[in-house]
C-alpha cells in the first residue's frame, strides 16, 4: 500500500445492486410480499430466479411495472396496491483517506390496503423484520459487512412515515444501514 494511498470509492456504484443480490440468494419472504399483493403473500410459492429479476426496475419507460428500484423515486404515479422497495446509497462520511462509512437507505412502500396479512400481520412489520434478519452483517463484498449498529453508523435507525408514502393510500418506512467502504487495492 502508498503512503499517498487514498479512498477511489470503486464499489460505491454497486452497493444498490449487492444489496438487491443479497435479498435475492437470502430472502424467499421478502419477494413473495413484494409480487403478491394477497393477505396470504408468504403461503405463496417461492420466486424463481427470473420472477425475481422481473420485479426489478432497469430503465423501463414504465415503472409501475416493477417493485423493486435502485433510486428514491421514478416519475410515474403508482395507483396499483403494490409494496416496493427501493434502496439506494445515502450519506458518505469519510473516517479518513482510506476508509468511510457508507449509510445505504432501503424504503419500503406498501399500500394500505394490502398491508394487514394473515394472523393480523402487517407487511410493514414482516418486510423491517426480514430486510434487517437478512441483510445485519450480511457481507456485501466492500471492507467488513452491512450493519445496522448507531455506535458505528451515526445514521443507523428506522423510520416509518419519514415522508414516505403519500400520507392517503401508501405508507412507508425506511431503513438506514451502513458499510465500510474502502478501495479494493487498499
Amino acid at each position: 500500500m502508498s503512503f499517498n494511498a487514498y479512498n477511489k470509492f470503486k464499489s460505491y456504484k454497486d452497493l444498490s445492486y449487492k444489496i438487491i443480490t443479497a435479498l435475492i440468494n437470502d430472502n424467499e419472504d421478502i419477494w413473495k410480499m413484494l409480487k403478491y399483493d394477497t393477505t396470504d403473500a408468504l403461503s405463496q410459492p417461492n420466486l424463481t430466479l427470473a420472477e425475481k429479476g422481473a420485479l426489478i426496475y432497469s430503465g423501463e419507460e414504465d415503472a409501475t411495472l416493477f417493485r423493486v428500484f435502485r433510486d428514491e423515486f421514478t416519475d410515474d404515479a403508482f395507483d396499483k396496491r403494490v409494496s416496493q422497495l427501493r434502496i439506494f446509497p445515502s450519506t458518505t462520511i469519510p473516517e479518513n483517506h482510506l476508509v468511510a462509512i457508507q449509510d445505504v437507505v432501503i424504503q419500503i412502500v406498501i399500500h394500505t390496503k394490502i398491508n394487514t396479512m394473515d394472523d393480523y400481520l402487517t407487511r410493514m412489520d414482516t418486510f423491517i423484520e426480514n430486510i434487517l434478519g437478512t441483510l445485519n452483517g450480511s457481507d456485501i463484498g466492500t471492507v467488513g459487512t452491512l450493519y445496522f449498529d448507531r455506535s458505528r453508523g451515526r445514521n443507523d435507525v428506522i423510520r416509518r412515515g419519514a415522508g414516505i408514502g403519500n400520507n392517503k393510500n401508501f405508507l412507508g418506512a425506511m431503513i438506514t444501514m451502513s458499510v465500510n467502504l474502502a478501495s479494493p487495492e487498499l
